[in-house]
């Protein structure tokens, strides 16, 4: 299994519990306090709870489970790495105490425009919200500028028309996906002169058959 390279010391195989595709119902009681990784794929875990002891978590994957709410996350100040890809999730607190976190999924939930927490995660390097219901009321309650450090937003197959809102997105982004979307116009992106990847549709300017075929520029 490939290891997160987190901020400080290497991990160690000990310092790691991986219980993927397994079936829990919720997360174990009687994790080591030493922790760094907690992997919990698909395990039909509904709640995060019994973390407050893992002060020295820094990766946690909860993909593909039922989880409704972050709650449980507050006490994990020191997580760089949260992968809670295809759950059951609407909001985004507590995740504005989470200054250190640089790699964050939350593709596939039910977020829609209540994503203000986003402007504290100021570390962020890589950003993944596809697939949700994200209106641009949503891309506008993030103040972009405040990460400095993002360089990989994901933000298809959501429900944005305007993206202007992205102006004060560092130029140092090198990947930015907006496919699937309804926007009506490009604008707000041409200062990102740092960019590799583009993918972008604009409905006013497409025709009927390549309705699912964004624009991708690599």
């Amino acid at each position: 299994m490939e290891h997160f390279k987190h901020s400080e010391e290497e991990v160690k195989e000990e310092d790691v519990v991986d219980e993927s595709y397994t079936p829990k119902y919720t997360i174990p009681t009687d994790l080591p306090s030493t922790l760094v990784e907690l992997h919990l794929t698909s395990t039909r875990i509904s709640n995060i709870e019994h973390l407050e002891h893992l002060t020295r978590l820094k990766k946690l994957v909860l993909r593909q489970n039922t989880i409704t709410a972050l709650d449980g996350l507050s006490s994990l100040t020191t997580l760089e790495y949260l992968d809670v890809y295809d759950n059951k999730l609407t909001t985004l607190e507590p995740l504005e105490k989470m200054s250190k976190l640089a790699y964050l999924d939350m593709s596939f939930n039910n977020l829609k425009d209540h994503l203000s927490p986003i402007s504290y995660l100021t570390s962020l390097s890589e950003l993944y919200l596809i697939h949700n219901h994200i209106h641009t009321k949503g891309v506008e309650a993030v103040d972009w500028k405040a990460l400095a450090r993002l360089s990989i937003l994901e933000l298809g197959d959501n429900k944005i028309r305007q993206i202007s809102a992205l102006s004060s997105l560092h130029s140092t982004l090198t990947s930015l996906w907006l496919g699937k979307n309804k926007i009506e116009k490009v604008e707000g992106i041409s200062h990102l002169q740092g960019l590799q990847r583009l993918s972008i549709q604009v409905a006013s300017i497409m025709r009927k058959s390549d309705a699912n075929s964004p624009i991708t520029i690599e």
